[in-house]
């Protein structure tokens, strides 16, 4: 009885171990995604696995290959938002929050980009009338 307990509480583990959705690190809640783009989502699974995204009332599927990797196109976004975004296969699910659509800016290069404000004239004055809960920020370290 001791083995044949063990023996299904490792196949219960291992199941969800090995059935566990991923999606690229470049999503994450408080996003921004690019209005009037269409937008690739990529991550991984278990292999030969059915994923579903449901974003702003409309649902999307695709299955991973072999290797498990999977991706997929959700349409061209009008400008809007907060949104959530879930994705999920039948044993689990990833829920993100407080997306928004708009305007994407890449900006690099400049050793002067990373000046903060506090270092700039009328700091003070400039923080506390600061008001702009839409404009988010994603640093990405190349170094």
């Amino acid at each position: 009885m001791r083995f044949s307990f063990a023996f299904i509480f490792v196949l219960f583990i291992q199941n969800i171990l090995f059935s566990q959705i991923t999606v690229n690190n470049l999503f994450s809640d408080h996003m921004v995604l690019q209005r009037g783009k269409m937008i690739p989502i990529n991550g991984t699974s278990k292999a030969k696995t059915k994923i579903f995204i449901d974003f702003n009332s409309k649902t999307y599927s695709t299955k991973s290959d072999k290797s498990g990797n999977w991706s997929l196109i959700i349409d061209s976004q009008n400008e809007g938002g907060p949104f959530e975004m879930k994705i999920y296969d039948k044993k689990s699910s990833i829920i993100i929050r407080d997306i928004l659509v708009g305007d994407v800016w890449i900006a690099g290069g400049q050793s002067n980009m990373e000046w903060f404000v506090e270092g700039s004239n009328n700091s003070e004055t400039e923080i506390a009338n600061a008001n702009y809960p839409e404009i988010r920020i994603l640093d990405i370290n190349m170094k």
